[in-house]
């Protein structure tokens, strides 16, 4: 046979390695879903510190700074792929809603709530938010990946 008659199989381009690009695309879904909770979490707590009575403000501020402070430096840990700030997020969260509870005490007194009636809608908001960010910190499956280092 000749040489032009002989048939050879075409070469293909090396393709990418889709588990790779799968990985980035885990990583900006987490970074986003941070960021969301991020602006959820300190929405909530601004919304909670204006909605208390104004005699009630002066012991929420405080722990609403200290909120801020640590909730940025523990999503920013958590965007830079550190697991311990996880938890430490976590644990934020059941700590500061526990103090918020204690501080504000008008949240189950009954003649607090004749004269502030929107407090239990306050604590209602603060309870679903609060658990619904530590939900997704613990069971998000994004997140998880974005903080374990098996998925390098």
């Amino acid at each position: 046979m000749s040489e032009s008659t002989q048939f050879s199989a075409p070469v293909m381009p090396e393709q990418p390695r889709r588990h790779r690009r799968g990985h980035r695309a885990s990583y900006r879904r987490a970074r986003i879903l941070l960021l969301v909770l991020f602006v959820v979490f300190n929405a909530v707590n601004i919304v909670v510190f204006l909605g208390v009575p104004l005699h009630l403000r002066r012991y929420l501020m405080a722990l609403m700074v200290s909120d801020a402070l640590w909730s940025t430096f523990l999503f920013a840990a958590i965007w830079m792929r550190h697991k311990w700030a996880r938890y430490f997020m976590i644990s934020l969260q059941a700590v500061s809603l526990i103090i918020e509870v204690l501080i504000v005490p008008e949240f189950f007194q009954p003649a607090a709530q004749l004269t502030y009636p929107h407090l239990r809608m306050l604590l209602l908001a603060l309870v679903i938010t609060y658990g619904a960010v530590t939900t997704i910190l613990i069971t998000g499956h994004n997140i998880k990946r974005l903080t374990s280092r098996a998925y390098e």
